[in-house]
């Protein structure tokens, strides 16, 4: 019976061939950290070392993000954290890289900017075995606010108008807006800013940005005309 032993204790034994359990991956022991000994017939025979044992590295298997999609705001940042299997891997080292710059930038602690508006993609990919995860990165611009080309309409009933929006900034993503009327009896509005005034009153024209909630307000006054006096003669 052979029986394998660490500092005098045992370890493991049986018949040869044995296998040193509970072994650290990626190390490696030096010559006279493990010894042998054999007894046959009741005899035990003397100690041994058991030279350099090195043991092969835990390979990684895979890697993930912990996101799959990301959309951010042009100048906003976000964090991408990539997970190395299995966890006992013995090289957990990855990088992260864009499939645009000019786009959006990654750092290698995941660390995303978003530049101008478009679509990249980050990958992930480890140092050993070159695994990969990616994550669709969406980046479009805020609406930062709203304007109406006239701040005050006035007229009769029956007059009609348009106002017209300008969203800001220009490179601004979703330039969606809607109109409302304060009063839609006295003037109303159409969502492409077509207003008609139906009587005398006054309604505050709202423009509001569905991206943001940014608004803008026209006053409108809407009065009937005083009949000319009769002529005289």
């Amino acid at each position: 019976m052979f029986r394998i032993l660490r500092d005098g204790k045992t370890v493991v034994e049986g018949d040869s061939p044995l296998t040193i359990p509970n072994l650290t991956p990626n190390t490696e022991y030096k010559a006279d950290t493990y010894k042998y000994e054999y007894e046959e017939d009741g005899q035990v025979s003397d100690q041994h070392d058991i030279p350099v044992i090195k043991t092969k590295p835990v390979a990684v298997t895979g890697i993930s993000l912990d996101k799959t999609t990301l959309a951010l705001k042009v100048g906003a940042s976000g964090q991408l954290t990539a997970t190395i299997a299995p966890t006992n891997a013995s090289n957990k080292g990855f990088v992260f890289s864009s499939s645009d710059i000019k786009v959006t930038t990654v750092d290698n602690a995941g660390k995303v900017m978003a530049v101008a508006n478009g679509t990249a993609t980050i990958t992930a990919k480890s140092n050993d075995g070159g695994k990969t995860a990616t994550c669709a990165i969406t980046v479009t611009t805020a609406v930062t606010g709203v304007t109406l080309d006239n701040a005050t309409i006035s007229g009769k009933p029956g007059d009609k108008g348009k106002l017209t929006p300008t969203i800001a900034p220009a490179t601004a993503s979703n330039k969606a807006f809607t109109f409302t009327s304060s009063a839609a009896d006295v003037i109303k509005i159409d969502n492409a800013g077509n207003w008609e005034m139906l009587k005398d009153g006054s309604a505050d024209l709202t423009v509001k940005t569905t991206d943001g909630g940014k608004t803008a307000v026209c006053k409108g006054t809407c009065a009937t005309p005083e009949p000319e006096p009769p002529a005289e003669g």
